[in-house]
């Protein structure tokens, strides 16, 4: 943020970029163990509904919790995961979004436009987020320790 505040462009989009690859390694990371994964949590919601209607219910609800908390937000983040498949469809996105606000600001020398930037990304990434029905990994994949140690070698 202090190359954003300092109006440092290219510091700015370097940081940016450095911060969302961080957030697909974590992901990834998240992947390789069981207790991190998404698809185990929606799994689960789903396998309580007795019809097709119950399940879609039941996993739009497991969605739900775990982001907005309520139709429109009232309380974002209330009960959020950092659970791989949360990272990836729903905070980078969301980081994404907002970034890309912060640099388009950056760029052509408006203001940034909080309000304008919050329905945006609720628009095109939590909404979205929770009406999805993408299925996720419900085993691990990878090595956890492997991975962390990829990581921490870049």
């Amino acid at each position: 943020m202090s190359a954003f505040r300092q109006g440092n462009v290219s510091g700015f989009q370097q940081s940016a970029k450095l911060f969302l690859n961080l957030l697909a390694d974590l992901n990834v990371l998240l992947g390789s163990n069981k207790d991190f994964l998404l698809g185990r949590w929606l799994k689960a919601a789903k396998a309580l509904g007795t019809t097709a209607q119950e399940k879609q219910l039941y996993e739009y609800n497991a969605r739900n919790q775990i982001t907005l908390w309520g139709p429109r937000g009232e309380i974002v983040d209330y009960a959020n995961k950092q659970w791989a498949g949360v990272v990836s469809h729903y905070f980078l996105p969301r980081w994404n979004l907002f970034l890309n606000a912060l640099n388009t600001s950056l760029v052509t020398g408006t203001p940034f436009d909080q309000a304008r930037t919050t329905q945006w990304i609720f628009t095109e990434v939590e909404e979205l987020f929770v009406l999805d029905t993408t299925t996720f990994p419900t085993s691990p994949e990878g090595d956890s320790i492997a991975i962390a140690m990829d990581i921490h070698a870049r």
